[in-house]
């Protein structure tokens, strides 16, 4: 059994808030115990005491409905799963899936994207590498994958100002007169602020974990 990133399944079903699927690989039995014992809090508790979003079934976002983007993504996956992988690697296979209005002119000034849930996002623009002489860089495997624009991107936003294309974030609206205290509630900045103002938080659970 191969899924389109090589990773286990475990969750509750999309389906039913009583049902739980299990499923991995053949090569995974090492493990079976720890696995057990996550589906045994899913199923007490409601849910696991880990953070375990890389097995959780709600990785898989709208974007594999497409059979042809799944079938392709896990041909990939399969195929190299004794490869190498270097930290930041990206996947090629099946993309680009989801577009921005923008992504036409992003291209055109030299994007490098990248791919999260389906959709294609700059990673850095690659005629700024020129502006990097000087500024630190990563060596070893963590210079795979990498571009020095991304140092120049940064200290260009600090110094200056940035634009970023958000397109592909989640938006979230709260509405109605409990909004603000459960806001208050839900995140961990202080989210009483005049109207207009933005504030940067975490969304947590009830355990104080960050689940956005």
């Amino acid at each position: 059994m191969a899924f389109c990133d090589s990773g286990m399944k475990r969750g509750q079903s999309s389906g039913s808030s009583r049902l739980l699927k299990s499923g991995a690989m053949p090569s995974r039995p090492h493990g079976a115990g720890g696995m057990g014992a996550a589906m045994a809090e899913w199923i007490i508790d409601g849910e696991p005491s880990l953070d375990l979003w890389k097995m959780d079934l709600r990785r898989f976002g709208g974007q594999y409905r497409s059979q042809a983007y799944t079938r392709a993504r896990t041909v990939e996956v399969y195929s190299t799963y004794y490869d190498i992988h270097y930290p930041n690697e990206e996947r090629e296979a099946g993309r680009p899936l989801r577009l921005s209005p923008t992504y036409s002119r992003l291209k055109e000034l030299g994007a490098c994207f990248g791919e999260k849930s389906g959709w294609e996002r700059p990673n850095w623009f690659a005629p700024n590498a020129a502006a990097a002489d000087g500024l630190a860089h990563p060596t070893g495997w963590a210079a795979h994958h990498w571009s020095p624009a991304i140092a120049a991107e940064h200290l260009g936003t600090r110094q200056r100002a940035g634009l970023f294309d958000e397109t592909s974030f989640a938006k979230i609206e709260v509405s109605g007169p409990g909004a603000l205290a459960f806001l208050q509630g839900l995140c961990d900045n202080d989210m009483d602020r005049p109207p207009g103002s933005i504030t940067y938080t975490h969304m947590l659970n009830r355990r104080g974990g960050i689940e956005c």
